[in-house]
């Protein structure tokens, strides 16, 4: 049962996660089903948006702050530092995939980024406006 006072810290990896604020909203309710029950208080709730930081997690634990992962609150100070690294590790694997897949495909020929010629019309664009300004009115409630 959690006692004490609390600061909760969400991250989400890109601006657009923060925008629709979905991983925020689960984030908050791991922290609410954690301190469910308990005598504390939240006194402060920290966001970011920002890519995976090993150094943030890593720093924390070296700062002597006791901290609860509410998603995993099996982690202590030593594994959380595991869990960065291997994170930390993860990340940089995927981008020299992705890099590699990215030379193999322009070795093959595919012309990778820029226009490629599709033009919308006025009232494609209209039409896509409209359903973008909905499905942010039904998100807003």
């Amino acid at each position: 049962m959690a006692e004490g006072k609390f600061i909760a810290y969400l991250r989400v990896s890109t601006a657009r996660q923060g925008r629709s604020g979905l991983g925020l909203e689960a984030q908050r309710k791991a922290v609410e089903d954690f301190l469910n029950g308990g005598n504390w208080r939240l006194v402060k709730e920290l966001v970011e948006v920002e890519s995976g930081d090993a150094h943030f997690l890593l720093g924390l634990r070296d700062a002597g702050i006791d901290f609860v992962c509410a998603d995993m609150p099996e982690i202590d100070r030593f594994t959380v530092g595991i869990h960065a690294l291997v994170a930390e590790r993860e990340r940089d694997m995927i981008s020299a995939r992705t890099n590699s897949a990215l030379a193999a495909a322009k070795a093959r020929g595919v012309q990778l980024g820029g226009d490629r010629g599709t033009r919308l019309t006025a009232k494609q664009r209209a039409a896509g406006r409209a359903v973008q300004q909905e499905r942010a009115r039904n998100r807003a409630g």
